[in-house]
């Protein structure tokens, strides 16, 4: 029963979000899918589950609300799906179309039985060109990388210095090291290249940009 269940999963998968090249540089099939509104789509990958214990009813405590491939293609049965070769096996993700312009990502994995759960999402418009990106210098605000980049990916990282990714329109992506100066406002305290690494950011072919 479970292998025919998997089988189940895996051929509605495969109907919902066929019609896409697996890896087409060069073909824009998402010039071709239904535009939807990016209130709506944010609406079921962004919305906030907020559980509030009594003891901890002083806390912001928040997570995303469970969502699976499913509910995506109830919703939005106009999408492709990516499935890309990775260190950890497979990176999957789909792409829609925005009706405000720009696209949006969202990011699977396998959770159990084999059904795909939402574990990231991204919202990207206009993206800013390597040369843009680099007259962002190391002490530099914050706020001019958010200025040059309106996409830009602030990340807090448990036990380390949160980091800001941002990907140029010629794919490189940037990681920019931030700490808290004096004014107590972000700065910008390394800036690497993290084009070939397995963020989401890097993992989206240039088929898929806005």
């Amino acid at each position: 029963m479970k292998y025919i269940m998997l089988f189940i999963i895996t051929l509605q998968t495969f109907i919902l979000f066929a019609g896409c090249a697996p890896r087409d540089e060069k073909k824009n099939d998402v010039d071709l899918l239904t535009k939807y509104s990016i209130n709506d789509l944010q609406g079921l990958f962004e919305a906030i589950y907020e559980p509030q214990p009594p003891e901890q009813e002083d806390r912001t405590v928040f997570s995303f609300k469970k969502v699976i491939i499913d509910d995506a293609a109830a919703e939005f049965p106009s999408s492709c799906m990516r499935r890309l070769p990775s260190k950890n096996g497979e990176f999957i993700y789909t792409v829609y179309n925005v009706k405000e312009g720009g696209r949006y990502y969202v990011r699977w994995n396998s959770a159990d039985e084999g059904i795909l759960e939402c574990v990231d999402r991204i919202y990207l418009k206009d993206l800013p060109s390597e040369r843009e990106l680099k007259k962002v210098k190391k002490g530099d605000p914050y706020s001019k990388l958010e200025k040059t980049d309106e996409n830009c990916r602030f990340v807090y990282r448990m036990a380390s210095y949160p980091i800001a990714y941002s990907l140029a329109s010629n794919g490189k992506v940037y990681g920019f090291t931030l700490i808290a100066g004096d004014d107590n406002e972000y700065r910008i305290a390394a800036i690497q290249d993290c084009s070939d690494s397995e963020i989401f950011l890097s993992m989206i072919i240039k088929a898929d940009y806005p």
